[in-house]
């Protein structure tokens, strides 16, 4: 199992799903992802023990998935820690499925990887971008939650 994004509209499910692939599954995530998918796994009817694998996608790490297939994780910026897009290598071409992200001109968190996939693009090549657009339409920029949250309590 591999999880992008820590929001629980993407790992809400984890503790439904873990008990029907047994213990010792593989799950790739970030330390940050992992963290919420243990505290998800709390809640369980069922126990399970899965295998976690933290990724750190400031190493670049390929890891090898199948014979003829590999992961990395490439670092994204969203509105919480942990996010990643994945690069999946197989023999007929690579996928990048970009997760949820976004730029931002002064981030809280590290810079977007987007030398890396860039790099990944010309160097190798990408056969298929998997991408979300919620709020493409929206004009403007995203702003920070924390600047968010600082207006909403500087009201109270």
């Amino acid at each position: 199992m591999h999880l992008h994004t820590p929001h629980l509209d993407h790992i809400g499910a984890v503790r439904q799903l873990l008990p029907e692939f047994g213990n010792n599954i593989p799950i790739y995530a970030t330390d940050f992802t992992i963290g919420m998918i243990k505290r998800q796994m709390e809640e369980a009817v069922v126990e399970v023990s899965p295998n976690y694998q933290i990724v750190d996608p400031f190493k670049h790490e390929q890891i090898r998935i199948s014979e003829h297939m590999t992961l990395e994780f490439v670092h994204v910026l969203h509105s919480i820690p942990g996010c990643v897009a994945m690069v999946v290598r197989t023999p007929n071409g690579n996928i990048v499925h970009m997760g949820d992200w976004r730029f931002e001109n002064d981030p809280v968190d590290t810079q977007f990887d987007l030398p890396r996939l860039a790099e990944i693009a010309q160097k190798e090549g990408v056969h298929l971008l998997m991408n979300e657009s919620t709020n493409i339409d929206t004009p403007g920029t995203h702003p920070h939650v924390n600047i968010r949250l600082a207006k909403v309590l500087a009201k109270l």
